[in-house]
């Protein structure tokens, strides 16, 4: 029974909002917004009336509320752009004295591009901060490096000096016992053929 009120609801909403040319928008944004919560079948049945009198009276601008009825649905959540900020009093006031006793508020809904821009500020210098804590650390172990590169040059060439004369040696007196070896396999070989 009540998801058939929403949907009839939903729809006489639809049809009154295309009648007077007033925009139906899944989420309005502003000041002074005014939100509506229909919970009860009495309240989601009288509420395109209601709507339809506060067109006529010229207080809404912009209607924001599903813009298809979906079967899950078993409540109407409008939001009510007044035609200007002061007119929320109104729209308020209508609410408040109801004997439906409609559940609403007075909210303020930033532009999505506004929050948005927020959210990626904050992002921005929270990524620039450690962008450049990064660039300090990296740019410390890079410095670190390049002197611990120096120091281990430094240390290898006095090192190497001391290293090329012992290697010096070593080639020689290895190339000694190769012809050595050579001279012995050569003997080996004549004595086996004679």
């Amino acid at each position: 029974m009540k998801r058939i009120s929403v949907e009839s609801s939903h729809a006489s909403l639809r049809k009154i909002l295309s009648e007077y040319n007033i925009p139906l928008v899944k989420k309005t944004f502003g000041t002074k917004i005014v939100r509506v919560c229909c919970r009860t079948i009495d309240q989601i049945k009288n509420i395109p009336l209601i709507i339809k009198e506060l067109i006529q009276c010229n207080l809404i601008k912009e209607i924001g509320m599903p813009l298809e009825y979906a079967y899950k649905m078993k409540s109407l959540l409008l939001f009510l752009k007044p035609v200007n900020v002061q007119l929320h009093k109104k729209l308020d006031h209508v609410f408040e004295e109801h004997p439906l006793k409609f559940y609403h508020l007075v909210i303020d809904v930033e532009y999505s591009t506004v929050a948005a821009n927020e959210i990626l500020k904050k992002k921005l210098t929270k990524d620039i901060v450690a962008k450049t804590d990064m660039k300090i650390t990296y740019a410390n172990v890079k410095k670190k490096k390049e002197i611990g590169c120096m120091k281990n040059c430094h240390l290898i060439n006095t090192v190497q000096g001391e290293k090329n004369k012992t290697l010096i040696i070593e080639l020689c007196t290895l190339g000694l016992h190769f012809v050595a070896l050579i001279g012995i396999l050569i003997l080996i070989f004549e004595e086996s053929t004679n």
